[in-house]
């Protein structure tokens, strides 16, 4: 999340002082002054970079021109991978947390695999898993 807000930070940042930022166009939408120093506007960025980290988004801090639009799709698509490979791995880790039932499993899948194979009768193949 930090080089995420570092990166939606240093647009608003190379930019200058337009108008039609994201920076001045979220604290108008919010009734706040923009910005004004670094601090400010990195824990907004912050706050941009979680939501959109976590697939939440709000939607009150949005890219407004070509080139914060541009940083916010690469940033998306890049946290959007980060966000799915976290949430496989804490499934992994709990799909194998009893791996005696993990083992029980593969074992009827493959008894399944060879009853399959060799064309054993329904009422053979109850038997053999019964």
């Amino acid at each position: 999340a930090h080089w995420t807000a570092c990166g939606w930070a240093m647009v608003a940042s190379m930019q200058g002082t337009r108008e039609t930022l994201w920076a001045t166009t979220w604290a108008a939408s919010m009734d706040f002054s923009p910005p004004d120093t670094p601090w400010n506007l990195y824990t907004t960025s912050l706050y941009w970079a979680v939501m959109t980290i976590t697939s939440i988004g709000y939607g009150d801090v949005i890219p407004v021109t070509w080139t914060e639009r541009l940083v916010c799709t690469v940033a998306m698509y890049i946290c959007g991978i980060m966000w799915a490979y976290v949430i496989g791995q804490i499934c992994g880790v709990l799909g194998s947390s009893d791996p005696h039932t993990a083992e029980f499993q593969q074992d009827v899948d493959d008894l399944n695999g060879m009853m399959r194979a060799r064309g054993l009768s329904s009422e053979m193949q109850v038997r053999l898993r019964g």
